[in-house]
């Protein structure tokens, strides 16, 4: 109906309360004043009344006509949509308005209508929404509504509307149109949402009020989620509020989790953070659906990614959950992957530092209880540092109190991780207003180790302010107490806290050496204190911690005591002398005008003073320290100590005579300090003498391999954590086949200086035990020997090809036995600082590790990957000549005399391989090389180099052809170790083609290996190689099906099959040929141990029921029943080859597969169960039957035997079989079969399947008999046997080689 112009809205108001629709209105009983409309009647008299009479067209067009005129007038259009008033009541409003009267009379509705939103264009101003309200809420709840013509109306209107004017609009239409018509309105505000993204928090509240079709709700999600990662910053929430609200939380939670992007949101005009918003809109959802919770965190952990939002919803939950310990679990177990890295929470903390702020209450929680679980890594540290430098002076004081808990804790992984990260906060410099908080950790020390100790004094001391700063007079009135005390070990933390005090001293004014000169009066008393102060010393002038000047001063203090007690004239040769020269290198050294010189080592070993020699280690560790910081790296005062001679008797009588042994270790002790002094030189005729030194030293290790052992043996330590520990260092390597008479026994005298050793070795040994008898005796000495610093290994550079490339002098090489010998030293300080150990593993012992221990893992790294391009020049290098020496794979198989000479011709090039694959994997599975990280990125650039290929693709590229250089020294590898070794290096790079590795373990498990001196001293090494290598083979099998589709899951159980096969050969017929050549009987525990590992992990693959949308449930089923097959075989080996570590691993493995199978398996069974497939679940419960029968004999056994340690495995297996029954018996009920299950008895069986009637024991001499002992068995059978019991055969054998069970019935026992 065609609407008047806007002139009218002039017309007077007497005009329009005389109009002809206000006439009209008052004869049905409505009055139109100016201000207000009154009504006469009900409302309902006035519908009836007035519908008569607007049947007729002409007296209905005049009256909306006029009304029209009525409505134009800004008050007039008011005063309608507001409730009138009743003539009976004054001032008493009806709840009805003249506009939602008129909508209930039918003629008028449609034309009402069309008026009532043609107004909305017209509402221009902010200061209308009110009236577009009172629009919307004219039409609201009304009984017959047009729908079609709403929505064909507003499709006109809307494009010109206003956007507030549009949002009262759509916040109103649930109310407006009936159920019928939602559709039509979701189509609707659908191109809304795709056309204007700033009116998408009203949509999807109105999406979340409407009564949606399935194939409707379907686009609206997929709308939502496409324009999830566009949204404005304040349309966010609202997205996160309609997905988690109206979708299945893990579909919502995948498509969140997809496509939030947090980087993208901007902060509001007001100020506010749409990150805040965001996650107080999921605080909210979380706190009252913990079904969102649970599904939020499964999703997250079945993840192999964590993301920013991910790490900002967890620390959420944490915060809302009733139940924090699952989020903090979900957050060690990515700690644990590397997922949570430092990468990822250097972008947590620097880029959302505001935003995860709200969360430092949790966060500070969360880092407290990863610092006790994850002590070796930097992650816990990390999250303290960004607390502290991002938090306000609360936060400040609640880090630094927490540290202090963990240092007093008393585990001393954890202790240390505190102290690393108390270190950390130093740089910061703001630790200092909490010197008074900090000044507690002085009460620690005396229950700390002594290197805790020194960690923490040169923490208190470097966040002192002023040498007069109370903290400082604190620890003076400490050390002053130690050093007096009677206690040896108080004494020695005296030595460590005075050296501390020594960093704050200042050398001009003489404080420094006077200090110096108090501490050495108070310890003079005290070999071992007196070694441990000038250890102390050299290492922080290492380390640079000592103020400028002090190594000056120190040098010119004790360079004269070393040359007045040790440095002597070298005497004229002499008629009859039973003294020659010792190492005399070429040319003739002096130190200054004097003759030349020599060592008087031996002399103090003939006069036997003991006391003075050991004092000589730590004291030219400590001259030639402080000549190389004052004098560079050339040392040229100290020089000829390089080439110093050494007077000793000949060497093939020095282990002969008296004390000889005990010198020797004393010439060894001065020449590693040499090499420590003398590594960083330059010049080629000092790098020759060195390369000499390496050299003798490496002849003198030979000789002490031999060698009778001493009598007196000197430790070369002087910690006094390492002297507590004396006893154990010279407990006997795991050669079995030495004598009881060659163990040592230490005498634990007061001194703590001296060990006596009761026996001695044998010297008409054969070459294998001297190689066996050599690592043993080095194991055995390590105390006694000094430390090779590991810069050191720095000298390794000298033989790659571009050193000395130019030069005219040729420059020193170092020979393959000393190339191992350093090598050697680098796998023992990586594996003391890299290899992961448990949180509650014992200390390990830094005998020989002292320098490394000193540095961060980083800087270590650091070290060893600057070597890495000569390591990886040594494998080529020895790889060519192994090539050219080597047999061919036929001839190996048959020259296996030829081949073990070859082996012990050339051990050096055997065990090079080993020793630099050993390292790598140690680095390439230290936890800092995740991601792209530098040192990742620099590694696998120098590894993919020497392929000649371009190493500048993404990180998978690098890792592949890293891959294939490593695998290129396969057929280099000529020993069962040096294959592992290479194995689990391949592994920790973790890149595409590791399926490969597979084959490879394959061919190595059919070779026959000779067994070098190492293996055949350790057969447990031996046989954990190869249920290694059985593991790979498993773990990476991969083969093609025959349409040409990879299918891990079917080869992975072809391998299973081949190893069962060989362990059946293995325990039935020993002495047979067989396929996998390294299988015998004496590896069997440890490739069952293996296998059980692996069938496990295999079932863990087994995808869930519950979420599983792709695979089917016969490809799941059939995956299960392969499973369940290879379990029953495993378990069949026990009744023929019942040893004990086989019955530990069934005990183990046994129940997580009988848990696994619990968790996903029956639910897969019961969906089975549900269709037509119930004889194969028949089927496949009567095998498992079997197993669980087997194992409460195993169960029986351990606890007639009386082995505690198999006996407390007992009961959660018990639990599990127990949990299976009624797991079952729920299964069948609830398909209707509950007529097939019935309790029968079961019988008491051995190991074998023979029944046991009757039990003795014997105790206290007596022997007691017991009555057999029955269990309850659960008897499932089908209803067609009339339930015919299954334990009437003789034997659980029996019942197991036949069929066992009669058709259709099955039985669970428990």
């Amino acid at each position: 109906m065609k609407r008047k112009g806007a002139g009218l809205r002039g017309v007077s108001k007497r005009r329009l309360t005389e109009s002809k629709a206000v006439h009209v209105l008052g004869e049905h009983g409505v009055r139109v004043s100016e201000n207000a409309i009154t009504i006469c009647h009900d409302a309902s008299t006035v519908v009836k009344s007035f519908s008569v009479e607007m049947i007729d067209s002409s007296k209905r067009e005049a009256f909306f006509v006029s009304f029209q005129d009525f409505l134009e007038d800004e008050n007039g259009f008011r005063i309608t949509m507001l409730p009138m008033e009743r003539e009976d009541s004054g001032s008493n409003f009806t709840n009805d308005s003249l506009i939602r009267v008129l909508l209930r009379v039918q003629p008028l509705i449609k034309p009402l209508i069309e008026a009532l939103l043609e107004r909305l264009p017209l509402m221009t101003e902010r200061s209308e929404c009110n009236m577009a309200a009172l629009i919307v809420s004219q039409l609201r709840w009304m009984l017959d509504v047009p729908g079609e013509l709403v929505i064909t109306k507003l499709t006109e209107v809307m494009p010109v509307c206003s956007f507030p004017i549009q949002r009262e609009v759509i916040s109103g239409l649930p109310e407006v149109l009936p159920d019928e018509f939602h559709d039509e309105v979701g189509s609707f505000l659908l191109d809304q949402l795709q056309s204007t993204l700033e009116l998408v928090p009203v949509i999807l509240e109105a999406f979340s009020e409407l009564t949606l079709s399935k194939k409707m709700m379907d686009e609206v999600y997929a709308t939502v989620v496409d324009h999830l990662a566009s949204l404005t910053a304040d349309s966010v929430p609202s997205a996160l509020r309609f997905l988690l609200s109206t979708c299945e939380p893990e579909q919502a939670i995948a498509s969140i989790r997809e496509n939030i992007n947090f980087q993208s949101l901007q902060a509001l005009d007001d100020g506010a953070s749409s990150e805040d918003l965001a996650l107080e809109c999921i605080e909210q959802m979380l706190r009252f659906h913990s079904n969102i919770q649970k599904a939020w965190l499964n999703h997250i952990n079945k993840s192999l990614t964590l993301s920013v939002f991910d790490v900002l919803v967890l620390f959420a939950i944490y915060r809302v959950s009733t139940r924090p310990k699952a989020a903090l679990a979900v957050l060690k177990c990515h700690v644990r992957e590397g997922h949570l890295n430092n990468t990822l929470l250097k972008e947590v903390y620097e880029v959302h530092g505001d935003t995860v702020s709200r969360y430092n209450k949790e966060v500070l929680i969360v880092a407290h209880h990863l610092m006790m679980s994850f002590t070796e890594l930097d992650i816990p540290r990390n999250i303290y540092r960004y607390l502290f430098s991002l938090g306000d002076i609360h936060m400040k004081q609640q880090v630094v109190g927490s540290l202090i808990s963990h240092i007093g804790s008393g585990a001393s992984r954890e202790v240390d991780s505190a102290i690393t990260a108390l270190n950390l906060l130093t740089d910061s410099n703001q630790l200092q207003r909490f010197g008074p908080l900090l000044n507690s950790l002085i009460d620690y020390i005396n229950v700390l180790t002594v290197s805790q100790s020194r960690e923490v004094l040169l923490l208190l001391v470097s966040v002192a302010v002023s040498p007069d700063d109370r903290m400082i007079t604190d620890i003076h009135i400490v050390v002053r107490k130690y050093l007096s005390h009677s206690d040896t070990r108080l004494n020695k933390l005296g030595v460590v806290g005075a050296i501390a005090l020594l960093q704050v001293m200042n050398t001009e004014n003489g404080d420094f050496e006077k200090f110096v000169d108090k501490v050495l009066s108070c310890i003079s008393h005290s070999t071992n204190l007196l070694g441990l102060f000038y250890d102390e010393l050299a290492s922080n002038i290492i380390l640079d911690l000592l103020p400028v000047g002090a190594s000056d001063v120190l040098f010119k203090k004790f360079v004269v005591v070393l040359e007045g007690r040790y440095i002597g004239e070298e005497p004229e040769e002499q008629s009859g002398s039973n003294k020659v020269d010792l190492m005399c290198l070429e040319g003739q050294e002096t130190l200054g005008e004097n003759p030349y010189i020599c060592y008087n080592t031996w002399d103090l070993v003939e006069k036997g003073e003991w006391e003075t020699l050991r004092l000589q280690w730590p004291l030219q560790k400590l001259v030639l320290a402080a000549c190389a910081t004052t004098q560079d790296t050339e040392l040229k005062e100290v020089d000829s100590l390089l080439g110093c001679y050494l007077r000793a008797v000949p060497l093939d009588q020095i282990t002969e005579v008296k004390n000889g042994t005990v010198g020797l270790l004393a010439i060894i002790n001065i020449i590693i300090e040499v090499i420590n002094g003398f590594s960083r030189v330059t010049t080629v005729s000092m790098r020759k003498k060195l390369v000499e030194r390496i050299s003798n030293l490496t002849m003198l290790l030979d000789i002490l391999s031999s060698a009778l052992r001493p009598s007196n043996a000197l430790l070369a330590v002087f910690d006094g954590d390492v002297v507590a520990k004396r006893k154990k260092l010279l407990k006997e390597g795991t050669n079995s086949k030495l004598s009881e008479s060659q163990k040592d026994t230490a005498n634990d005298e007061s001194n703590a200086t001296t060990t006596n050793i009761k026996s001695s070795i044998s010297t008409d040994v054969t070459v294998a035990k001297e190689q066996a008898s050599y690592k043993m005796i080095l194991a055995t000495y390590k105390g006694y020997i000094r430390e090779l610093d590991f810069k050191v290994h720095s000298v390794l550079n000298w033989n790659l090809p571009s050193i000395g490339r130019g030069s005219q002098e040729n420059p020193p090489r170092l020979k393959l036995h000393q190339i191992c010998f350093l090598l050697e030293d680098l796998l023992a300080k990586c594996r003391f600082k890299l290899k992961p150990v448990g949180v509650f593993a014992k200390d390990t012992s830094t005998i020989g590790c002292e320098s490394v221990s000193r540095v961060t893992s980083t800087r270590f790294v650091e070290h060893v990957v600057s070597l890495l391009p000569v390591l990886c020049h040594f494998l080529d290098e020895n790889a060519y000549q192994s090539d050219t020496e080597s047999f061919s794979d036929t001839d190996e198989m048959s020259s296996t005399d030829a081949q073990l000479e070859m082996l012990k011709g050339n051990t050096s090039k055997t065990n090079i391989f080993e020793l630099i694959f050993s390292i790598l994997e140690l680095i390439l599975t230290w936890p800092g090389i995740t991601g792209h990280s530098p040192i990742s990125l620099h590694i696998f650039d120098i590894l993919g180099t020497r392929l000649e290929k371009n190493t500048q693709g993404p990180l998978s590229v690098r890792r592949k052809y890293a891959l294939q250089y490593l695998l290129r020294f396969y057929d280099s590898c000529r020993t069962l170790s040096s294959i592992v070794a290479l194995l689990r290096c391949c592994e920790g790079v973790r890149g595409e083609g590791l399926t490969q590795l597979g084959d490879y373990a394959n061919r190595a498990l059919q070779r026959e290996w000779e067994v070098t001196p190492a293996e055949k001293d350790s057969k447990f090494r031996w046989n954990e190689a190869v249920g290694y290598l059985v593991g790979v083979s498993i773990k990476y099998s991969d083969s093609n099906d025959d349409d040409g589709s990879s299918s891990s899951d079917n080869s992975s159980a072809v391998v299973f099959e081949d190893v069962m096969e060989a362990i059946n050969h293995v325990v039935d017929n020993p002495k047979q040929e067989r396929r996998l050549k390294l299988l015998t009987r004496q590896a069997l525990p440890a490739v069952y141990r293996v296998v059980m590992i692996r069938l496990v992990e295999f079932f863990r693959t087994l995808p869930s029921t519950r979420t599983s949308s792709t695979t089917s449930p016969r490809a799941r089923f059939t995956k299960l029943n392969t499973a369940v097959a290879l379990f029953g075989q495993l378990i069949g080996v026990i009744r023929r080859a019942s040893s004990r570590p086989l019955i530990k691993s069934v005990l183990v493995y046994g129940q997580k597969f009988m848990e696994l199978f619990l968790s996903e398996g029956m639910p897969l069974l019961d969906e089975m169960m549900a269709g037509s497939d119930q004889e194969e679940v028949h089927t496949i419960i009567k095998r498992l039957q079997v197993c669980t029968r087997q194992l409460h004999h195993i169960s029986s056994h351990s606890k007639s035997n009386k082995d505690l340690a198999l006996t407390a495995r007992v009961p959660l297996l018990k639990k599990c079989l127990e949990t299976f029954v009624l797991k079952v018996k729920e299964m069948l009920a609830r398909n209707n079969c509950s007529e097939a299950f019935w309790v029968g008895n079961l019988k008491q069986r051995n190991l074998k399947g023979e029944e046991i009637r009757t039990q003795e024991i014997e105790e206290d001499g007596d022997t007691e008999t017991e009555t057999d002992t029955r269990n309850d068995e659960t008897e499932l059978s089908d209803s067609s046997e009339d339930g015919e019991d299954i334990e009437d055969g003789d034997n659980l054998k029996d019942e197991c080689d036949s069929d066992a069970h009669e058709e259709g019935s099955m039985s669970i026992s428990y």
